[in-house]
């Protein structure tokens, strides 16, 4: 659980996917860099990361995250 100030509350309320970015935002951290090995990275991880990009540089609603999340969501992932 994480708690959030008002105002941090109002920005993942807004979001589409807080929850996948926070859990990027976790990982990069525990790696101890802002990168991901991207040979290493289990495939809903690279799309996590993929999605973590698209949202940066084109906003939460971007066509591309549906599509992402619907990746995410096959059951065919390793």
């Amino acid at each position: 659980m994480i708690n959030l100030c008002d105002a941090s509350f109002d920005t993942a309320q807004r979001m589409k996917n807080f929850s996948g970015w926070v859990r990027v935002k976790v990982l990069q951290h525990a790696s101890g860099s802002q990168e991901t090995a991207i040979s290493e990275a289990p495939s809903r991880q690279l799309l996590a990361v993929v999605m973590a990009r698209v949202q940066e540089a084109h906003g939460f609603d971007h066509e591309l995250c549906d599509a992402i999340l619907s990746l995410m969501s096959s059951t065919d992932l390793v």
